[in-house]
């Protein structure tokens, strides 16, 4: 599960299928599947009652939250679901998908990984044939403009060398729930996988 927080906070629920040994990348191995997603009030302290919820209805092994703006909410969420919620925030530095782990003061754990990588390894998904992304049928109009609306572009770096970002050109809340999901399966507690394992949500 990857939740996108904020005013309005952005939640994306999804079961992993594999169709070949996942090796050395357990991302590349996975179809995500879309089961729900949806919204909640996240300045309101209530609002996250409803990530408590989905954590039970959905069995969920790994969650990753975005840290802030909320960042008290968020803590008090991760400690409530110990080895199975992150934080997380996106960190220049990270090589590939490398995922930086530490532990915060306050007992929530945080996953620091880079930006462009992650949401590549999520978006990506999209543009193989066949896809690695099964959506609903009811996929609503604002799902799809969130994940549309993240544009790889390349610029300069500090060093002069072409390096890719991603760049909003609208609301793209759901797109980075998705991405938060993809981080959340390399993080989640399963032990080792089989050649013909089934399914992580």
């Amino acid at each position: 599960m990857g939740v996108d927080q904020g005013k309005t906070s952005y939640v994306s629920v999804l079961e992993w299928l594999f169709d070949r040994h996942p090796g050395d990348d357990i991302n590349a191995a996975a179809i995500g599947k879309l089961l729900w997603f949806g919204t909640f009030p996240g300045e309101s302290e209530n609002g996250w009652d409803i990530l408590d919820e989905l954590m039970r209805e959905w069995q969920v092994l790994a969650c990753v939250v975005d840290a802030d703006p909320y960042i008290n909410d968020a803590r008090r969420f991760a400690k409530r679901f110990r080895g199975y919620v992150w934080l997380t925030q996106y960190r220049r530095g990270r090589t590939a998908r490398e995922i930086a782990i530490s532990d915060e003061d306050t007992g929530a754990p945080m996953a620091r990984v880079d930006r462009t990588n992650w949401l590549s390894c999520a978006l990506g998904r999209f543009k193989v044939n066949p896809p690695r992304i099964l959506l609903p049928r009811d996929i609503s109009f604002q799902y799809r403009e969130h994940v549309k609306n993240l544009v790889r572009t390349y610029k300069k770096d500090e060093t002069g060398n072409m390096a890719a970002e991603y760049v909003n050109t609208g609301a793209d809340h759901f797109a980075h729930s998705l991405c938060y999901a993809d981080i959340g399966l390399a993080l989640a507690p399963i032990g080792g996988i089989g050649q013909n394992a089934g399914k992580v949500t």
